[in-house]
């Protein structure tokens, strides 16, 4: 609780204007409580604490990350022909595959021996694994599952590398034998001899027609990727340690293990020899200009002009050795990976570093030197800005520092630019409110009504936002009985009474207070039991599937997402009746799913009460832009806004229900096919579950896709997300733990495991109709799971 110490001008109250919401018409005596309850909590005012720490800071504190999770330990690194993809290999034998151009990870493939050798194919979508018997493991990329593998006939593989087209790959051998497979057909094109000794390095050149091989004993050569005819290039002094081609393919780099460079023109006569780098023990990449190298040994990398090797950039590791690294001289960018478990990228005309990665045994984590980040919630909710001995997550700055595919843009690999931020975490954090919460002396009986006051002080970054949460589920604005905002010694204090519903037993109140960025500060927690009988409640399910769209084009019609509504709500009725005390379903599909309609459903939800809850579920086309995300109801018109259902209608119906338990499924497709596109879309599905669900309260689960049609099957009868919902609803999701009941945070997990297996189950059935509807990438899940827990139903005997 507070302790009163400090003393403010009642003069200052005096002229403060009184608001009390119109739909409460509050007794005379409680207004008069609450007035004096405020009025002494600003006179007696905030802690001691509190105004030590206001003294400190003027503005903005100094903020350092913090990042509080296990990172794992890499040893080994690879990247794909073009240089988009990459692969590592962590100490546990792990290896994860990152797509530049998107900027994410996929998921850890493991089971993959110690010695092989690996590498991502060109498009991302493939990791091949190469052992001492001569096979190489073809695994998808993305969910880490095995496919048909290839066996060659040259012993142990030192070398993979795939075409630019991910279409073939060669394989070098440490007899000197090379091979040539088709991989989508599993069939050998050709073998040859490079030499009599191990092949060390390969590149491949961009048009898909030649390729380079380095020897461990110097030599090296190009071949002809249509015969296999190879032909010598000369030799340099020790075992070839990379290659390297010019973006016009007329050329090759080659780096020996002692870091003579040899700079080659196919065709030419002679060797050109270039500079003694200062490789030592450490590792070189080159840039595809063919002018410089990146060279790394222990935690320094320098940038070596390749035909002089003077010096022209010098940049540090921020903890541990570097384990691999990639240049690109034409966008100035320098990425390394690092054995503590990170990836960082520099800028190389500014010699500075722009950003981190920490990866972890489950996720990721980015943060840039500004302040903006991307990564998956549970990595990110374990990063935090520690100032004034204060910790504050990263994600409390969601809305004004989240930047989806930031990795993609800070590497030059995508059309746009980082996100804008307001303020550059350089410079400091801006710090939200101190808040407290006091209850008003009252009878703790359940079903009455019980006066709280919310007291919130700024400390340098505003106020601009006081939410009171009971049972993880936001307050009403209505419940809001009076808000009152002082100055003191240039100090912004705003306190707020609400006026709440207890349930019966434990009940548990948070509020925090957000600044001027939307950061959300510290929360303040209060605990009170009530009396009263606790009672089951209603389970109220409202499914809306629009497959037919009138006003929309024929391509524009989906084909199961009305049956998905349908299916949702009768599974869910049927296992929710031993549950509840009644389940009550409104389904609105096709025509009747029109925006009136489910603003009219929206808003009866108002009605319910606190021991109730309510499941909404939304199949159907959905689509953001820089203001808000959409659902697009049956009678909507792409080209008229105002006919679509917006995500803050969404959430101020699901705010204002009295409902404490609420689930959103979320089965909606999104137009457009670009990396930029999908980076978008995940940016505004991410304020949409923020701002507009996450801060009400409101556990979601949905799935990004960058498809113009969500993938939906007519062999399962139902989207991809659909599907895996209702077994995990029939009891496939009954597992954490195993109780006879299935939760909506189970559902949620379970979606997140099994969607990837589901879409390449589906793809490997027809992979030519897979890939003209949703191209070669497969479907990345992105689920969220937030707010309270919800039990759907039993799925015992």
């Amino acid at each position: 609780m507070i302790r009163r110490s400090r003393l403010f001008s009642l003069a200052t109250l005096a002229g403060l204007s009184t608001g009390l919401a119109a739909s409460h018409a509050i007794a005379q005596d409680v207004t008069g409580s609450i007035n004096n309850t405020i009025t002494q909590s600003i006179t007696g005012s905030i802690s001691d604490a509190i105004s030590s720490t206001i003294t400190e800071n003027v503005v903005y504190a100094k903020a350092k990350l913090r990042v509080s999770m296990p990172l794992l330990r890499f040893k080994q690194f690879a990247v794909a022909t073009g240089g988009n993809h990459l692969a590592l290999r962590a100490e546990d034998g792990s290896i994860r595959v990152w797509n530049l151009q998107r900027g994410s990870q996929g998921r850890a493939i493991t089971g993959t021996a110690a010695n092989a050798i690996f590498v991502p194919s060109a498009d991302g979508s493939r990791l091949l694994i190469g052992d001492a018997t001569g096979k190489v493991d073809i695994r998808d990329a993305l969910t880490g599952k095995p496919g048909l593998g290839l066996t060659g006939q040259g012993g142990q593989i030192t070398q993979l590398m795939t075409s630019n087209d991910a279409q073939f790959v060669l394989i070098g051998y440490g007899s000197g034998v090379v091979e040539y497979w088709d991989v989508n057909k599993r069939s050998r094109l050709w073998q040859g001899h490079a030499g009599k000794t191990a092949v060390t390095a390969i590149a491949m050149a961009p048009g898909d027609d030649k390729a380079a091989v380095g020897l461990a004993d110097g030599s090296l050569g190009s071949i002809d990727l249509k015969t296999g005819k190879v032909a010598p290039l000369g030799k340099t002094d020790q075992a070839v340690e990379t290659m390297q081609f010019s973006a016009d393919g007329k050329r090759v780099a080659a780096i020996s293990c002692s870091g003579q460079a040899s700079l080659l023109t196919l065709g030419g006569k002679a060797v050109a020899a270039g500079a003694k780098l200062p490789i030592g023990d450490g590792i070189v990449a080159v840039a595809d200009t063919l002018r410089v190298a990146a060279v790394a040994q222990g935690k320094a990398i320098s940038v070596v002009d390749l035909a002089s090797g003077q010096s022209i950039a010098q940049v540090t590791g921020e903890t541990d050795r570097v384990i691999g690294i990639q240049i690109d001289d034409k966008a100035q960018r320098l990425i390394a990976a690092t054995a503590d478990g990170k990836l960082i990228v520099w800028d190389l005309a500014a010699k500075k570093e722009l950003l981190s990665i920490f990866i972890s045994p489950t996720g990721w984590a980015l943060v840039d030197r500004q302040g903006r980040f991307d990564g998956t919630a549970d990595a990110l909710q374990n990063v935090s800005w520690n100032a004034n001995k204060l910790n504050f997550p990263v994600t409390t700055l969601q809305q004004a520092f989240s930047d989806p595919g930031l990795l993609a843009a800070a590497l030059k690999k995508s059309a746009r630019e980082p996100r804008a931020v307001p303020q550059s975490m350089e410079k400091g954090l801006p710090l939200p409110p101190k808040i407290e919460i006091e209850p008003v002396p009252n009878d703790k009986v359940a079903g009455k009504p019980y006066q709280l006051i919310v007291i919130a002080e700024d400390q340098g970054g505003g106020i601009k936002d006081v939410r009171l949460y009971h049972n993880g589920k936001i307050v009403s604005v209505g419940a809001m009985l009076e808000q009152k905002d002082a100055e003191n010694d240039g100090r912004h204090i705003r306190v707020v009474g609400y006026n709440v519903w207890p349930t019966p037993g434990a009940n548990v109140f948070q509020a925090v207070a957000t600044g001027a960025y939307d950061n959300e500060g510290q929360k303040a927690e209060f605990r009170e039991t009530f009396t009263g009988q606790a009672g089951a409640g209603i389970l109220n399910i409202i499914a809306v599937g629009v497959s037919k769209y009138p006003n929309l084009a024929p391509t524009d019609q989906l084909r199961v997402a009305s049956s998905d509504a349908q299916a949702v709500a009768s599974t869910v009725g049927g296992r929710a009746k031993p549950v509840f005390k009644s389940v009550q379903t409104r389904q609105l599909l096709d025509g009747q799913a029109t925006r009136a309609n489910i603003l009219q459903a929206l808003g009866a939800l108002k009605n319910t009460k606190p021991e109730d809850a309510i499941l909404l579920f939304l199949s159907g086309h959905g689509f953001g832009n820089e203001d808000d995300w959409y659902f697009i109801p049956s009678d909507a018109r792409f080209d008229d806004p105002k006919s679509w259902l917006k995500a803050s209608e969404i959430r101020n119906a699901l705010q204002a229900a009295g409902a404490q338990r609420v689930f959103v499924v979320v089965d909606s497709c999104y137009s457009g096919g670009t990396v930029d596109r999908f980076n978008a879309v995940t940016s505004f599905q991410t304020r949409f579950l923020d701002n507009g669900l996450r801060s009400a309260g409101v556990q979601v689960l949905t799935a990004t896709r960058r498809d113009q049609m969500a993938p939906e099957s007519v062999q399962l009868g139902y989207g991809f997300l659909t599907y895996v919902v209702l077994q995990g609803l029939q009891g496939a999701a009954d597992k954490y733990p195993k109780d006879g009941v299935v939760t909506s945070q189970e559902v949620a997990r379970y979606t997140y495991d099994t969607i990837p297996q589901v879409f390449l189950q589906q793809k490997e059935r027809n992979p030519r109709a897979f890939a003209q509807a949703y191209g070669e990438a497969i479907q990345e899940p992105a689920i969220y799971s937030l707010g309270a827990d919800l039990t759907l139903g039993a799925v015992g005997k």
